[in-house]
């Protein structure tokens, strides 16, 4: 395009590079420490390394070892591909995983999230606080564990203690309504929803009595069969009585009554002047029940009445603002973050109000509080699992659930613990996995049967406290809708592995293999969100994960093993109890002779948790980049340009300016640091980010980190500046730099969006600070004039023409 030839840009003649000049004058005040030495050191970096890459084979005498020219050789090939893969993640495999940089850093991000490590300053370790008994108030967390239900009446203290604290749901009306109508109620909702309470209230009142004589409800026996319940099966309880059935989930669907089962029923109950409540989990396999004659759903149980009552029957005659004091104490964000449950359920409304009101009283510290709030979790998780597996019974029948659908309900809040708030699909399938490997050492004798089309999925999700949400992943940096699922819990995840890893060791074996198989999956928000939740079980036996998890994994061949053993030891290292022994780990892998050890360690260190100081880390990633001719040289300046995102970004800026001036005359030491300033450059912020690190680079996760830094903080852009024109005077880095700095350029040119107008003006700022001769304008202009030539994609003269003036104003003293 001949139009750009004009006083605003001036043309150098046809696109061609200008050659690097050897031997020029370093910057007035690099980075870096001050040194007497330093202006010669970098003279002598930039001079002899442009001299040796660009004059190699000329400088050589012809009478050279051939070995030696070979290994010259090598080398520079070896640096040259380092330096083209700049915009590619050394810790993956294949090329083709470069573009789920971001959404590996977002999977990371939200795993981090579901295991909140500031829960570590309780302490609440699996606490034993099980009862308490001050003043009026007798607590009994046990009375939260799973118990057996068996046949027969119901003891009229229960049936006492309901009328004084139970609290109607909007609809009860209309369940007493069509109970007295019908004699025969089945009645839907999830588990723990309050639903067995309401069935036993409403037979209570129906069958009123004097008091003093006997109960007139019962249980009956979850195994008893509809179709075998008749008048003369019921005459022994007598007439005027209350029955009650609750159909265990996961029933076989043959075992349900058939509404012809039900029309009998009923009249056997109206013959006996009884009434009966069947329970039954509300979800696809029931609701053709809970649509007929006699299904009805259970309203949702009030449990904030439910809390305030308590409260109320508890600190009611208390002087002063005592009550009001708990009330407001049950929305303390720490209480709420301790409990970790969105919406209770009747029982642990109870156990919450009978907390808050031992605190009240004085009976119970803030520590013992939380303590007691965090065991409502646990306590959920504990009957999840509480002999889950012995509902087979080692029947063989053909109606006999098998081994994988009697373990899928555990598998699936398995999975949901490592993937809570991720697509529901990759919940659902890696579950069936987990379900198949559980199965298969559960009965080794069989081959693990897959039901295709049984999925009930309302009943899972209430089975398992979860719901269904909306979400997005990254795509090629692009977001797209998903469906996703998590707990109502933020408690939960944590609990739920506890829970398994702790309370059932012969769980281990399969859940070990799993994770295992999960750490090769292709996507990132699989693995690495496994490698987070395998750090958390390492935190509560470290010894065992590790010689299951991290040793063989960091010692793997493939990259993503390797990868997903840095990222356990990262989550473990996060934890104040494992840091130190996790940074011993690392120090002597750092110092290893395995090479797939020290790859290892390069990676963890990147993170920031794994030393004691920034400097400490650099210190150990230079002694990895340099041996072995420089083998980690790539994952090494990768873990660097993470630290430098992190809030000790200056000293990171100083070391990789001592190592791009070589003070050391080490070209090893050089190449590190010219490849990570041209990750800086090429590097986006959102496929590094972590919110924790650097809260303040949220806004820029779409820039180049090294434009990012200069606009976010204060004082970097010189730093910055003085790095990228450095390795833009060494042959073996410019063009890596180069091509970084055209996409920003690029980028920046589409100022429509706040944005990139703030890019534009990032970029306005950093590029006269590259320009200090002759020399650097020539670059800067031939670079421009190439991008307004491209055929494919020219830069709009404008924006060539403003770049210009930008630098030829500073040039001439006019910038301020």
């Amino acid at each position: 395009m001949s139009d750009t030839a004009d006083e605003d840009v001036p043309k150098a003649g046809p696109p061609e590079r200008p050659a690097p000049k050897e031997g020029a004058e370093p910057r007035n005040s690099p980075p870096g420490p001050k040194d007497p030495h330093d202006a010669k050191d970098a003279k002598d970096a930039k001079g002899s390394s442009d001299s040796k890459d660009s004059n190699s084979k000329d400088s050589k005498d012809d009478g050279a070892d051939p070995e030696e020219r070979e290994r010259e050789r090598q080398e520079r090939e070896r640096s040259e591909n380092r330096f083209r893969a700049v915009r590619s993640d050394p810790r993956e495999e294949g090329e083709e995983d470069a573009a789920d940089a971001a959404a590996a850093a977002q999977a990371h991000r939200s795993a981090k999230a579901t295991f909140d490590i500031r829960r570590d300053q309780h302490n609440f370790h699996r606490p034993e606080f099980h009862a308490a008994h001050f003043g009026d108030v007798n607590l009994r967390l046990d009375a939260l564990r799973a118990t057996a239900v068996f046949s027969g009446r119901v003891p009229e203290e229960e049936l006492e203690r309901l009328r004084q604290v139970y609290r109607e749901p909007t609809g009860f009306g209309d369940l007493e309504q069509a109970l007295r109508t019908r004699r025969l109620l089945v009645l839907g909702a999830a588990p723990g929803s309050g639903r067995t309470c309401t069935a036993l209230v409403l037979l209570d009142r129906i069958t009123a009595h004097e008091a003093g004589t006997a109960s007139r409800v019962s249980r009956l026996d979850p195994r008893t069969v509809v179709s075998e319940l008749t008048a003369d099966t019921l005459k022994e309880q007598g007439t005027g009585h209350g029955f009650v059935l609750e159909i265990p989930e996961g029933h076989d669907a043959a075992a349900l009554p058939a509404e012809v089962h039900l029309d009998a029923l009923a009249a056997a109950l109206r013959t006996r002047e009884s009434y009966a409540v069947v329970i039954v989990a509300s979800g696809t396999a029931t609701a053709t029940l809970l649509s007929g004659r006699y299904g009805m759903l259970c309203p949702a149980a009030p449990t904030e009445e439910l809390l305030a009552s308590r409260l109320e029957a508890h600190l009611g005659q208390q002087e002063g603002d005592v009550l009001r004091q708990a009330s407001e104490l049950a929305r303390d964000p720490e209480v709420e973050a301790a409990v970790g449950l969105e919406e209770l359920r009747p029982a642990e409304a109870e156990t919450l109000a009978d907390l808050l009101a031992g605190h009240a009283l004085g009976r119970l510290t803030r520590a013992e509080l939380l303590a007691g709030c965090g065991e409502l979790a646990a306590r959920q998780a504990y009957d999840w699992f509480a002999g889950l597996d012995r509902e087979t019974g080692g029947d063989s029948s053909p109606a006999a659930l098998s081994a994988a659908a009697v373990m899928y309900p555990a598998a699936f809040r398995i999975a949901l613990s490592v993937f809570n708030g991720s697509t529901h699909s990759i919940v659902a399938e890696t579950a069936q996995s987990l379900a198949w490997e559980m199965a298969v050492t559960r009965e080794p004798e069989r081959s693990p049967a897959r039901a295709l089309f049984c999925d009930d999925e309302p009943v899972a999700l209430g089975l398992s406290r979860a719901t269904l949400t909306e979400g997005r992943v990254l795509v090629a940096d692009v977001p797209v809708p998903v469906l996703g699922v998590r707990f109502r819990g933020g408690a939960l995840p944590a609990a739920v592995l506890e829970e398994v890893w702790l309370r059932h060791h012969a769980a281990r074996s399969p859940f070990v293999r799993w994770l295992r198989s999960l750490a090769d999956d292709p996507r990132p928000q699989v693995r690495i969100r496994a490698a987070v939740a395998a750090g958390e079980l390492c935190v509560h036996d470290f010894e065992y994960g590790y010689e299951q998890l991290v040793r063989p994994m960091a010692t793997a061949s493939g990259a993503r093993r390797r990868m997903f053993a840095a990222t356990v030891l990262d989550q473990a290292a996060r934890h104040d109890s494992h840091r130190a022994g996790v940074r011993a780990l690392v120090r002597a892998w750092a110092r290893s002779d395995s090479s797939p050890l020290r790859w290892t360690a390069a990676v963890a260190l990147g993170y920031g948790h794994c030393t004691a100081t920034v400097g400490s880390a650099l210190d150990m990633l230079a002694r990895i980049a340099t041996r072995d001719d420089g083998e980690h040289l790539s994952v090494v300046s990768h873990s660097v340009v993470l630290l430098a995102a992190g809030s000790d970004d200056m000293d990171v800026l100083r070391r990789i300016a001592q190592w791009v001036r070589g003070v050391r005359r080490d070209r090893k030491d050089q190449d590190l640091g010219l490849l990570s300033v041209a990750r800086l450059a090429a590097t986006k912020v959102g496929d590094i980010w972590d919110d924790d690190a650097a809260p303040d680079l949220a806004e820029y996760q779409k820039w180049p980190l090294a434009l990012a830094l200069t606009a976010a903080r204060e004082g970097r852009l010189v730093p910055v500046a003085d790095l990228l024109w450095h390795t833009l005077r060494v042959l073996r880095s410019r063009d890596a730099v180069s091509v970084s700095m055209e996409t920003w350029i690029r980028r920046a040119a589409e100022t429509e969006k706040a944005d990139d107008a703030a890019m534009s003006a990032a970029l306005a700022e950093l590029l006269p600070l590259l320009v200090d001769d002759d020399e650097d304008r020539d670059q800067l202009r031939w670079l421009i004039n190439r991008m307004v030539e491209d055929e494919d994609d020219p830069l709009p003269t404008e924006q060539a023409r403003r770049i210009w003036r930008t630098v030829e104003q500073a040039a001439k003293g006019e910038r301020v």
